[in-house]
């Protein structure tokens, strides 16, 4: 190791004793690394080594060796560096040589940096390994205030020894591998070197390695303490260069003892440069050059080895020491001769020497050129730094057998592997493989995994990697039932699948009973497993949503890893849909465990891989190097088909594909426009070009109707739809002509290899024979869908017709997303797809567009013609009353109603003149529309359609100046979604906010206090700005009053969020302030509680039904509004059979709940909850929701009541001293403190008395103004408060964080049903026994998971339904989790 810089100023120290070489003569030098806070301290040596200054002396040291160093007699200097000095000393007590270490006075100028300083000293004297110096001994003293003794090696250090003479591979490898054990043996000790190096191995005089110098040792317990970047930068691990100490762990040391290896191997460091940050940013980006291309004797498993060490990523890299020993001594022994023939170079120390060229001893090489890398442990692989042929192609160059587009299976294992980039295993097999090989042969539930994942871009290799990889290699014991997921036929072809292969399995037994019969393994040998390989799984996600109902998630729940595995394939895009569909397995994905990724392939690998097809096409030489331009048309390929500095293996195929058959120059290259649009240009010259066979051009337009019947909908690009074949000969027109289309299928199928056949996915018994000629085909690779899109189009585009027919999808599938007359197509577009299209060919989407635009515009033509006539006639004076009278003529009353029913705020403004002239005919018609009761029997769409044309009307009306008979139908109802849509389009559709405000400040509102509570919503969808300058102050200081005095808890909340829309937030949070100090609002409260109580008294389950008071609200001392929810209530708990995406578990039953109860308004926030908990840290502010677990829930309710002042016995939870050790008293309904709500008090409350799936109405469309969910969702959950409340007041309850409910999970089947009824959660004597088919105060206690309720930010609409229920083990903490308080008055 190098010293520090000399003091010129300085005396030189005396001469040292004469006395042997020691090994620490070396290595003071570097203990300046210990501590060097977020940057390597600057030594030129870490770069350059030439300029060993073994006996320098730092300025700050005395100038005279002590005789004495506590009780250990000092012999002589053995070195000094710019950490300190290291001295010979005697242990005249024990009659030994030590070393002492003694740090320079600067170094240990405070008690920190002793302690820092002793840390290597704790650290080494807790280990005990024949290959690791130990410590003898610590100890101050006045002249030294630390001092570290350790063994003295009587040697050298391996960075001197390399200098005098190189060492044989056979004791390079044995060194590398002995210090690998040693370094497992510190690991287990938790333990991390963090600077291994040369100059930190010590050679004692037999060569026997020992690790030395401990000084930046790191404890488990220290991860993310200490230095942020610590060690010499050659040697460094990529994380260390980072400054990522958190992420050090012992496979940092693995890649320092690679790069040790790396240079006794090639005499050269694997990094360098002119300063530090220079080798820093090559650690960090850059991999070291390939072994085998310095030198490509070099036999290839000890590349392999050296590179597995050095990996960039620590996960790719040996995950312990002993891994890597294991596999340098098995090369040993595999490879001998190899070994024996090799040469290792001597290490240059000067970083910028040129590179070594280590040499054979065989004089001819030929000997040893025959056993390099053949033994037993290598495979027959091109060398993986000679990407495009710069090593001899006859060496082993990569072969492979193109497939065109298609997967490679099993047929292909023995090639495939070398198509996998990284470091491979001395069995051949790559880590990607390895990994999923490994975990599928273990039996052990406990060791391996049920249901995995593998994910990757599309087109990168996965299913390739599965058929061709991995399947092959398996153990026979596994049996492998492998599928390709379809959108609607998955379970089936699966249990057929698995009816096939075990024949023995009953016919009757559905999925999940097939699947727990074969866990069970009534139908398996002897340690048998059975396997599951799910490819293709992105078509499943795309079209089912996944939850613990459906049937495949019923179904893979059975398991277990010990006889029935699960692997899932599917594209990165759809990680988030995966992760979902894991998560109602109930099994979390852990990346390394059951989760891993196929990555792209690096440039250098895509080069060796492109220049295998090329020489499969027979384009480049087979048994030559590559010419120049080839080398360098195999470079400018891969530079443009990368992205993102990797490739994406299915474009290399598709590229080499189009190639085929053309000279591989740079110059063909340029000809074909490069690299961009390859797909789009091969199916062009494929079909089209002057070049292509007679034949592709004879079928053109068959193949393109075939392919774009393969081809999925517009906006996705998963693979599409399968189609049998008798489908695909309709399409194609060759309908009568099966020759042709024969013709055809093979030229797609085989010649191409575009299309491919699939399984039937017909049951087993009614599967067509193979002489039926029947089969199903879909498109090869999903990668191909946007290629042939673009072709598809580019092609329509070149044809009236077929311009008009991408028109009409265009236009249709824009209309449908928004049924808006903007969106319509214009009278020139509508007139072009009418006459260039087929009526018949029309979707029904389609249709119905151009039935509305023909409308459309028949009114815009005749108000035009119309126009043209009064400036004609009249001029410009008389041309609004003539259009308006003219209209009034062509188009009727119930005309002017049918055009408002899809209208926007310009079509209105458009329209309202004429509605005008039409006059009270028009006001009557109007009137007569919002005022229609629905029939019965109507179905739920038209409903909803109704509801929105009633809504329309309505503002017409407002606008209109007639809005008398609109104000009454705000009153919330049991169905309110025309309520709802009035209050979303008043503002929409262009009514002036006057109109509500004249509404808002009459004060008539107490018998209809919804109405209120309507108006205050529906001017929250206006800016301040809207509203009129005479009434701005007014309106502002009506609806903060309202907020401050109206007492019912809807209108609160309304007034709440109003405020917020405009912007006066501060003067809210004053407010609130204000209101827990104000002992009038106190007596209110105190009121309200007693109303609440006496509620609560008076009912009885005999008790005349008496409609209870509207909820009020009242706050308590954190801060929180409570709504107050007067009891007794009766409810329809759960949904009915015909509502949209309704789960079984939600059977409809009624409810009564006897008491009056308390609710927060909103979810507990962060920063409330971390008064209880100073630990918890806030992310976002604190007004996110808190995360918590159920018993994290309850405990919070507890500290709640304390600060309240409740008294101890009406707590409502009981806590022990154990974490899970909650339980909810059976009393509750009797005690005052704070709790969970039941299940029945929260949907009672997310219900707000609506019917509807939603406290708004009965579909989606306006839930995002409601709730946050996955159509508006920001990646997380979301400040509470900032969208609409329901009814009762209350916010979020469709959506942003589930909410923890008190109860277990339980079934409410059959809950009318005394006899079947679940005991735990509808006892008989909870039942009212005046009546018992309702449900009274159900509370179920019995079980473990617990209820959640109201949806969340990262599920789907039907998730945030009022009836919706999920569960969860109550010790879950997820951001997707909160809870509200509830409380009994």
């Amino acid at each position: 190791m190098s010293a520090g810089p000399i003091d010129p100023n300085q005396p030189p120290e005396p001469k040292p004793k004469t006395g042997p070489v020691s090994a620490h003569d070396e290595t003071l030098g570097d203990l300046k690394s210990t501590h060097i806070p977020n940057r390597v301290a600057p030594n030129a040596n870490d770069v350059n080594h030439s300029n060993n200054l073994p006996n320098a002396t730092p300025a700050d040291e005395p100038a005279l060796t002590p005789t004495v160093i506590g009780r250990y007699r000092v012999e002589r200097l053995l070195g000094a560096g710019s950490f300190g000095r290291v001295y010979l000393a005697h242990d005249d007590q024990l009659k030994r040589a030590v070393a002492i270490k003694v740090p320079r006075p600067s170094m240990v100028s405070s008690a920190q940096k002793v302690d820092e300083f002793l840390h290597e000293a704790r650290a080494s004297a807790t280990l005990d390994h024949p290959n690791i110096v130990p410590v003898f001994d610590v100890g101050s003293s006045d002249t030294y205030p630390c001092f570290v003794v350790s063994k003295f090696i009587d040697g050298s250090d391996l960075e001197a020894r390399l200098k005098s003479a190189p060492l044989a591979l056979a004791q390079s490898i044995e060194i590398i591998a002995t210090v690998a054990d040693a370094l497992h043996y510190a690991h287990n000790q938790n333990l991390v070197h963090r600077d291994i190096k040369p100059s930190n191995l010590l050679l004692d005089k037999n060569d026997r390695p020992m690790i030395g110098d401990f000084g930046l040792v790191l404890r488990e317990q220290d991860v993310g303490h200490g230095a942020r970047l610590a060690g010499t930068p050659a040697f460094m691990s990529p994380e260390q260069a980072r400054g990522e100490a958190h992420r050090v762990d012992g496979r940092a040391d693995i890649f320092s003892l690679g790069a040790v290896l790396y240079t006794l191997i090639a005499g050269r460091r694997p990094f360098k440069g002119q300063n530090q940050e220079e080798i820093l940013d090559q650690v960090r980006n850059l991999d070291p050059r390939p072994l085998r291309s310095i030198d490509e004797n070099i036999p290839k498993e000890l590349d392999r080895i050296c590179a597995k060490a050095m990996s960039k990523r620590a996960v790719d890299r040996y995950s312990v020491a002993k891994d890597m020993a294991a596999d340098l001594r098995a090369f040993l022994t595999d490879e001998h001769d190899s070994v024996a023939s090799f040469a290792a170079p001597a290490v240059h120390s000067d970083a910028h020497s040129p590179t070594p060229t280590p040499r054979l001893n065989n004089d001819s090489g030929s000997a040893a050129n025959a056993n390099l890398g053949l033994g037993s442990g290598s495979r027959n692989t091109a060398a993986t730094g000679s990407a495009t042929g710069s090593a001899s192609a006859t060496k082993t160059a990569l072969r492979i057998v193109p497939k065109g587009l298609r997967s490679f299976d099993a047929c292909d294992s023995d090639f495939f592997l070398d198509l996998l980039p990284g470091p491979q295993g001395r069995d051949g097999l790559p880590e990607s493989v390895r990994f999923w090989k490994t975990r599928i042969e273990i039996h052990n539930p406990e060791q391996t995994f049920s249901v995995g994942l593998i994910y990757g871009p599309s087109g990168c290799g996965k299913s390739s990697m599965v058929k061709a990889g991995l399947l092959p290699r398996l153990d026979r014991l596994i049996t492998v039932v492998y599928l390709e997921a379809t959108s609607d036929k998955t379970e089936t072809s699966l249990i057929n699948s698995l009816r096939r292969r075990f024949p023995d399995l009953p016919q009757s037994l559905s999925l999940s009973q097939t699947l727990a019969t074969i866990r069970q393994g009534k139908c398996l040998r002897g340690g048998e497993k059975v396997l599951l390989v799910l490819d293709q799984f992105e078509q499943w996600l795309h079209a089912t949503r996944a939850n613990d109902n459906t049937e495949l998630v019923q179904a893979l729940r059975q398991c277990d890893g010990e006889h029935l595995q699960c692997i899932i394939m599917v594209r990165d895009d759809f990680w988030m849909a995966a992760t979902r569909f894991m998560r109602e397995l109930e099994i979390p994905l852990v990346e390394g465990h059951n989760s891993a990724a196929v990555d792209l392939f690096p440039p250098r690998h895509a080069q060796r891989v492109l220049s295998a097809f090329g020489r499969a096409f027979g384009e480049l030489p087979a048994t030559e190097e590559l010419s120049k331009p080839q080398r360098q048309f195999i470079e400018d390929a891969v530079k443009g088909l990368a992205q993102d500095g990797k490739v994406i293996s299915v474009r290399l195929t598709l590229f080499a594909e189009m190639f085929k058959g053309k000279p591989w120059t740079p110059q063909t290259l340029r000809e074909v426009g490069g690299t961009e649009g390859v797909g789009s240009a091969f199916l062009e010259e494929t079909f089209s070009a002057r070049s292509a066979p007679p034949l592709h051009r004879a079928h053109r337009t068959a193949a393109q109707a075939v392919l774009r019947a393969l081809l999925p909908e517009a906006g996705s690009d998963i693979k599409g739809h399968m189609r049998s074949r008798a489908q695909l000969q309709e399409s194609s027109g060759y309908a009568t002509k099966p020759s042709e289309f024969s013709e055809l299928m093979q030229m797609l199928d085989r010649d191409l290899r575009l299309i491919t056949p699939t399984e039937t996915q017909e049951p087993v018994e009614s599967a067509p024979t193979a002489n039926s000629g029947e089969g199903f085909y879909q498109l090869t690779h999903d990668y191909l869908v946007p290629s042939l899109r673009e072709w598809l189009t580019s092609k329509q585009k070149e044809t009236r017709k077929g311009r008009a027919e991408l028109l009409l999808v265009d236009r249709a599938a824009v209309w449908n997303n928004r049924r808006e007359n903007r969106q319509l197509p214009s009278l020139l577009q509508w007139s072009q797809i009418r006459i260039r299209t087929m009526r018949s060919a029309w979707t029904d989407p389609q249709r119905s567009m151009m039935r509305v635009a023909a409308r459309h515009h028949f009114v815009r033509t005749s108000l035009t013609v119309l126009a043209l006539v009064a400036l004609t006639v009249g001029g410009r004076e008389g041309y609004s009353r003539l259009q308006a009278k003219a209209m009034k003529t062509s188009v009727s009353a119930q005309q002017c109603l049918e055009i408002l029913s899809t209208a926007d705020k310009r079509q209105m403004d458009q329209v309202l003149p004429i509605l005008v002239e039409h006059g009270q005919s028009m006001l009557d018609l109007l009137d007569k529309q919002i005022t229609q009761p629905i029939a019965e029997d109507t179905s739920d769409a038209d409903r909803e359609r109704q509801a929105k044309q009633n809504a329309v009307a309505a503002v017409a009306l407002v606008r209109l100046d007639h809005g008398q008979a609109v104000w009454p139908l705000l009153q919330h109802s049991p169905d309110p979604r025309l309520r709802s849509y009035i209050i979303d389009r008043l503002a929409q559709l262009g009514a002036q906010p006057t109109a509500l405000l004249e509404q808002l400040l009459q004060q008539n509102h107490e018998k209809h206090i919804s109405i209120l509570r309507a108006l205050l919503l529906a001017l929250g969808e206006y800016k301040v700005e809207q509203l009129p300058d005479s009434q701005r102050a007014s309106a502002i200081e009506r609806v903060q009053n309202i907020f401050q005095t109206d007492r019912d808890a809807g209108v609160h909340a309304s007034a709440q969020w109003l405020l917020q829309q405009w912007g006066m937030q501060s003067w809210l949070a004053i407010t609130n302030q204000q209101c827990i100090k104000s002992p009038a609002m106190q007596a209110q409260f105190a009121a309200t509680l007693k109303l609440a109580r006496e509620t609560s008294g008076s009912a009885s389950a005999g008790a005349a039904s008496v409609p209870p008071p509207q909820p009020q609200w009242i706050m308590n001392n954190q801060e929180q509004t409570l709504a107050v929810i007067f009891g007794p209530v009766q409810f329809v708990m759960g949904s009915p059979e015909t509502e949209k995406d309704r789960q079984p578990n939600e059977d409809q039953h009624e409810v009564r709940i006897t008491h009056s109860f308390m609710l927060g308004t909103t979810t507990i926030t962060a920063e409330q909850y971390k008064r209880m908990n100073p630990k918890v840290q806030i992310e976002s502010g604190g007004n996110e929701p808190a995360q918590a677990s159920w018993f994290d829930a309850a405990r919070y309710c507890n500290w709640l009541s304390e600060q309240e002042g409740i008294p101890k016995e009406q707590w409502c939870f009981e806590i022990g001293k154990q974490p899970t050790d909650v339980k909810l008293k059976s009393d509750y309904q009797k005690l005052t403190g704070y709790r969970l709500p039941t299940e029945a008090e929260l949907e009672y409350a997310i219900r707000a008395n609506a019917q509807t799936s939603y406290c708004f109405g009965q579909t989606d469309e306006l839930l995002t103004k409601y709730a946050w969910y996955s159509a508006n969702q920001k990646g997380g959950s979301q400040f509470g408060a900032q969208l609409k409340p329901n009814d009762i007041g209350l916010f979020d309850t469709h959506g942003n964080v589930f909410a923890w409910c008190a109860d277990t999970f339980d079934p409410y089947q059959d809950a009318t049903d005394t006899q079947k009824r679940p005991q735990s959660k509808y006892p008989t004597s909870s039942i009212a026994k005046q009546s018992p088919s309702i449900v009274q105060d159900p509370l179920a206690l019995d079980g473990l998971d617990r209820v959640l309720r109201g949806g969340t930010w990262y599920r789907y609409s039907y998730n945030c339904r009022s009836s919706y229920r999920y569960n969860y083990d109550p010790d879950t903490r997820y951001n997707f989790i909160g809870f509200r308080v509830a409380r009994t008055p």
